[in-house]
């Protein structure tokens, strides 16, 4: 059973990111800088197996939450919205 922060978060992320198709979700993560700092030496549309440190992505989404507020709709909107603007 889910706790209410669970389905809270759960809410969040359908009401936010549900909106986008794969391919975009796909342009904003690749952007993050976990992704960037895995991919590091691999040339584009060379497969890798790195993986993403925990400590990398936590790491990055406190700066990403002290900046944004990811934790309310109004804040994640906001990151995303950036997000496609560096990759359009």
């Amino acid at each position: 059973m889910l706790t209410d922060e669970e389905k809270r978060i759960i809410e969040l992320v359908a009401n936010t990111f549900g909106m986008y198709g794969g391919k975009v979700l796909e342009r904003i993560t690749h952007n993050e800088e976990p992704w960037k700092n895995a991919r590091k030496g691999y040339g584009e549309g060379i497969p890798s197996s790195e993986l993403l440190p925990k400590e990398s992505m936590m790491k990055y989404y406190k700066k990403v939450h002290a900046k944004y507020g990811i934790s309310t709709e109004a804040g994640l909107m906001n990151y995303i919205h950036d997000m496609l603007k560096m990759v359009s």
